[in-house]
């Protein structure tokens, strides 16, 4: 995979992202730190921990209790 084929799949993740965190309740105005948030989680995980949509879940309902004030 080439830089090119590496950017545009981050991009599709992040979106994908955004999409669930919309749908999860953030406020628009509060997407960018919901992101750095969420990055902040995923960066804490251990590094062999298996990343997916039960992950994702777990990484938003944690965020839902520590940061409410970034959600609807």
């Amino acid at each position: 995979m080439d830089k090119i084929e590496q950017n545009e799949l981050l991009d599709e993740i992040i979106m994908m992202l955004m999409a669930a965190l919309s749908l999860a309740g953030v406020k628009d105005e509060s997407m960018d730190k919901a992101l750095e948030e969420y990055q902040n989680i995923v960066e804490e995980m251990d590094d062999d921990a298996i990343y997916d949509y039960k992950a994702v879940r777990d990484i938003i309902l944690k965020l839902k209790n520590t940061k409410r004030e970034l959600f609807k």
